[in-house]
């Protein structure tokens, strides 16, 4: 019997021996054939041929569930059993799959349908890859490596769903169908057929459930499960089980520093009285550095198991809705009956629009308009030309755009045409890699505002406890001294830091209550329940840990009060201190009374770790958040079942558009000081900055009900309701004139359009027209204006707005205004909104990530030109306020001159001229040191040379010209030959040889570097011999057209 002694040596390497080998492939210790192991139980049987070596432990164990793959590194590790790997990995580990090989030999199947991924695919867990055999997109779950060419494969694929019937892909935690059983079971895992070698879903057990290891006889947490033989085995290894030994290992190195320190402070008395003194000492560096490794791995640990919890709360969420309505997608008519159905995923229905066949209902799309649920399904045109098909889950189909054949992964509605079109996997991969950066923006914001409180509300707790063992210190142990004064304590500082920080976590709690409300409006239901969801238990936290702090300053008052008394006690008796006796009574006082405030420290402590512990998990819960909208979530929705879908609410876009389009509408007429006009939603829209392409479609859908025409009735006159001369007394009556007919007409015609929705099939839209309004005289729509509190809300906000706007200088009207600082026409939309949220660049698309691009070359080359300093750029969700008065960008960038940092708001990226622009003009006050004034003369002087330095760039690029530097290089290369080098500077052959003789070649001989010289010496003599013949036959050509003209005169 061997031993690991006897396998590995001192420093890990592996002995020669006969009964195991090393694998040259994955680099895991392999049992040899026909080798035996000892069981638990005292009996041995022959080691699988799936099975490694443990190399810390030198116990046998399948490879299945118990290795996984870095996709960093490209290396297999160890994720069972205490490990001693100290890597930090960036992304989590793949489950690493055996290759599956033949039962006759060791051959691996030569029939495997794995495929490698595409080019510019990431080997991610959950990052979406080609199914094998459909070619839908499905989620990388784990990998496998070919034993003979190291090849690694990502695994995923798709199984049928026991729910619709239909292909969905494999998922972690969705329903499978147990071939073994029968049941329907849980998802946790993939594996390998031993026969075909395609990709099968595992499941049937429950994740972190406590089981008894078959091979150890241990009681261990569930990790996982694999299949072997047929059978079922569960594992306790994988990713979460390696950050558990990991924060395991770091525990035990805390405690091996912390209990020198534990002995030291009990021996030494002085240390004993006042441990903060010893602070300073190295043992304490290592401890605080130990407990800050502690506190990241135990960070990574939780932060795993949320991405398993939110996935598996979002599947229990969907499984309690399937249970109550049974997963109706809306009602499906029935061709040629007033009769509707309950619409269910996977079933087939008759095509509503009259073709004869039957389609699958593949999914739903909510009106916006009408809160409408519209089942989706329909038919397309067979990619063989065989007519209309039905639309099928991984069926064929010719995409729309690219004209490629492309799978079907579901179908959606085509406003402009009306009709059900498939979705491709490629359109499907574009969207899914798309975020809401309005959406992206506000949950950013939000976390930044609770991360600034956690930061402030912990400092001010250490300063408290810190505060209090410092007074104690000074005041308990001061008694000892000979001569020393009467004890003097008060904390009521401390009961006011105390009142201080309950208050502002309550303001803090009122704000979250109040924000709650304004997110729910944009952010995604599940999104926010997660981002809340610890926020009750932190208020709860802090109530016990505030009652915990006042009633410890009280028992310390207690215990002052006693000293105190006890002191004067002494002094009046007139007891001489320094006698032993006296002495020895005293420190016995003094320590008793020591112990009880240390006693009430550590409970204070207590409950403030509690505290930090709860707040810590709010955070890991904010960025779990943030994945899910950003789409780095690890268990991300693939197929047609979509667990987590927003459905927005009818009354809430309703509402927002009412108040929208005429705010908007009246801020684009204050700006550019007009006259009001009649609202247009086309107008309102272009002016909408920041909303996703879902929402402004939803707003210009909603708009063209809105402004539909309606049924001609008695009374009704085309005519408007006033005449534009009787508008124009003032800014407030045309804003009485122009909003209030269009809220009544607006609400006239949504009312009818969703009942026309309701009742009668689906129309094509028609197109916006005028509203046409009742008469009314003007005294009684005045009366009804009064009433009306859509007007007096609209009224407020147009003075609001007008207040503002005179603040801001934007209202020419008043002569006292002119001549005041200019200011830019969109700047001036936008105003400072009190904080700098700093917007991660992964958020960008790709236009305006080029946009910023271009402004990091624009400073690089400024900076070449010795013009700016170098700074750093970034983009910003939000700036915060500054005092650049008379800026004309003064609300779009803001400095940070201790940091060197630009933060340019997101909304400049949509122009590349104003972004150069406001670039440009940033760098010249950067390099002034100066940004409040746009009328400096050295301001001027600095920004008119940038300009007039870009402007030659641009005039150089523009006719292919190399930079000066490049024609002082080709004057080198060419010093005897001046006709040419005149010939290479006029045409676009300079450019061409300056990089053909530029440095740093190293792929190109000397004799071919000459060579090339050589042929393009000839090719600029022919240019030079063709532009002369050219000019040759163009003369001949004038010439005879004059004595043409000559004979007819």
């Amino acid at each position: 019997m061997l031993t690991k002694d006897h396998i590995f040596g001192p420093d890990g390497s592996l002995r020669v021996c006969q009964a195991v080998r090393c694998d040259s492939v994955t680099g895991l210790i392999r049992p040899c054939a026909h080798s035996h192991m000892l069981l638990s139980s005292g009996h041995t049987m022959a080691v699988p041929p799936d099975f490694f070596l443990h190399p810390q432990t030198g116990r046998a164990l399948p490879i299945a569930g118990n290795v996984g793959y870095d996709p960093v590194s490209s290396t297999l590790v160890i994720a069972a059993d205490l490990c001693t790997d100290n890597r930090k990995w960036d992304s989590p580990l793949l489950p690493f799959i055996p290759y599956p090989t033949s039962r006759h030999s060791d051959q691996p199947l030569p029939s495997s349908r794995l495929r490698g991924l595409k080019p510019g695919q990431r080997l991610q867990l959950g990052v979406p890859m080609a199914d094998p055999d459909t070619g839908v997109p499905v989620p990388i779950l784990g990998v496998t490596i070919h034993p003979q060419t190291g090849l690694v494969y990502p695994l995923g694929g798709v199984h049928v769903c026991p729910l619709t019937r239909l292909p969905q892909p494999i998922q972690i935690g969705y329903p499978m169908l147990d071939s073994r059983t029968g049941n329907v079971v849980l998802t946790v895992g993939v594996g390998l057929d031993p026969v075909t070698g395609a990709v099968l879903p595992v499941g049937g057990v429950l994740l972190a459930e406590s089981i008894i290891e078959p091979l150890s006889g241990r009681m261990v947490r569930m990790g996982g499960a694999n299949l072997r033989v047929g059978q079922l085995l569960p594992h306790a290894g994988g990713y979460q089980a390696l950050l558990d030994c990991k924060v395991l290992a770091v525990m035990f190195r805390v405690l091996e520093l912390l209990k020198p320190l534990t002995e030291e402070w009990g021996s030494d008395q002085t240390l004993k009285h006042h441990q903060g003194s010893e602070r300073g000492s190295g043992r304490q560096d290592h401890l605080l550095s130990a407990a800050k490794e502690l506190q990241q791995a135990w960070g990574r640990s939780l932060h795993c198991q949320l991405q398993l919890q939110t996935r598996l709360e979002t599947l229990l969420e969907w499984a309690v809705a399937l249970q109550q309505d049974g997963g109706t997608l809306g009602e499906m008519p029935l061709p040629g009956s007033d009769m509707c159905l309950p619409a269910l995923l996977g079933m087939e229905y008759p095509d509503p629009m009259g073709s004869g066949l039957s389609v699958p209902v593949l999914g739903c799309q909510t009106d916006l308009v009408s809160g409408i649920i519209i089942p989706l399904a329909g038919t397309m045109e067979d990619p063989e030309g065989k007519g209309l098909v039905a639309i099928r889950y991984g069926s064929q189909t010719v995409d729309q755009v690219t004209g490629v054949l492309a799978p079907v992964v579901g179908a959606r509605l085509d406003v402009s045409r009306n009709n059900v079109v498939p979705v491709t996997a490629s359109y499907w991969l574009t969207v899914a890699d798309q975020t809401d950066s309005v959406q992206v923006e506000a949950l950013q914001r939000e976390v930044c505002v609770r991360n600034t409180h956690w930061q402030q509300q912990r400092q001010r707790e250490e300063d408290i406890l810190s505060d209090l063992d410092s007074a104690l210190f000074h005041c308990l142990f001061r008694v000892a001294e000979a001569n020393s004064p009467q004890v003097h304590w008060s904390g009521r500082q401390l009961r006011e830091a105390a009142v201080e920080l309950q208050d502002a976590a309550q303001a803090e709690a009122q704000r979250r209550a109040a924000q709650h409300s304004h997110l729910a409006l944009i952010l995604p239901p599940h999104v926010l329940h997660i981002l809340t969801l610890g926020d009750g238990e932190e208020w709860d936290q802090q109530c016990v840990w505030h009652a915990e702090l006042v009633s410890g300053l009280d028992k310390v008052d207690v215990c002052v009060e006693q000293l105190q008394q006890d002191q004067e006690k002494w002094i009046s008796q007139g007891r001489d201190w320094t006698a032993p006796l006296q002495a020895m009574d005293v420190e016995l006082r003094q320590r008793e009374l020591w112990e009880q405030c240390c006693c009430r420290q550590t409970e204070l402590e207590a409950a403030l770790n509690s505290l930090h512990f709860v707040r810590q998990l709010s955070q890991l819960r904010a960025d779990t958040a943030q994945a899910m909208l950003c789409g780095n979530f690890w268990y991300k929705e693939y197929g047609l079942v979509q667990c987590s879908v927003h459905k927005p609410t009818v009354k809430v876009m309703g509402l927002l558009q009412q108040i929208a389009l005429p705010l908007l509408e009246r801020l684009n007429q204050v700006l550019e000081d007009k006259q009001p006009a009649s609202f247009s939603p086309n107008t309102c829209n272009q002016h909408i900055s920041g909303l996703s392409t879902k929402h402004a479609s939803g707003l210009d859908m909603a708009s063209i009900v809105w402004t539909s025409s309606v049924p001609a009735v008695k009374g009704i006159s085309t005519q408007s309701l006033r005449e534009p001369a009787n508008l124009a007394h003032s800014q407030e009556t045309g804003l009485q004139a122009s909003s209030a007919p269009t809220h009544n007409s607006q609400r006239h015609a949504a009312s009818s359009g969703i009942h026309s929705q309701e009742s009668q099939p689906r129309k094509e839209p028609t197109q916006p027209t005028h509203v046409s309004v009742p008469t009314i005289p003007e005294d009684e729509w005045n009366k009804l204006l009064e009433i009306s509190p859509l007007f007096q809300l609209l009224k407020g906000v147009q003075l609001q707005l007008k207040g503002w706007a005179c603040g801001a200088r934007l209202l020419r009207g008043d002569l006292t205004d002119r001549g005041k600082s200019f200011m830019d026409v969109l700047d001036a939309q936008w105003e400072c909104e009190g904080e700098l949220v700093p917007l991660d660049l992964s958020v960008l698309n790709a236009r305006e990530f080029l946009v910023y691009q271009h402004g990091l070359f624009l400073m690089h080359t400024l900076d070449h030109l010795k013009l700016t300093p170098v700074i750093s750029l970034q983009i910003a969700a939000s700036l915060p306020n500054n005092n650049y008065t008379n800026n004309a960008f003064r609300n779009s960038f803001f400095y940070q001159e201790a940091e060197e940092t630009l933060f340019v708001r997101r909304q400049r990226l949509q122009s590349v001229g104003g972004f150069s622009l406001l670039l440009l003009h940033c760098l010249s006050h950067v390099k002034n040191k100066d940004m409040s004034s746009d009328s400096s003369p050295a301001f001027q002087r600095l920004f008119f040379k940038i300009l007039q330095e870009c402007l030659g760039e641009l005039f150089q690029a523009r006719l292919g010209r190399p930079p000066s530097g490049q024609e002082a290089n080709l004057c080198v290369l060419f010093p005897d030959q001046g006709d040419l080098k005149g010939t290479l500077l006029d045409s676009h052959a300079a450019s061409l040889l300056y990089r053909l003789h530029k440095p740093n070649r190293g792929l190109l001989s000397e004799d071919e570097v000459e060579k090339l010289q050589k042929r393009h010496r000839e090719t600029s003599l022919f240019y030079q011999l063709e532009g002369l013949l050219r000019e040759k036959s163009s003369e001949a050509t004038e010439g005879g057209k004059v004595n043409k003209r000559i004979p007819g005169r």
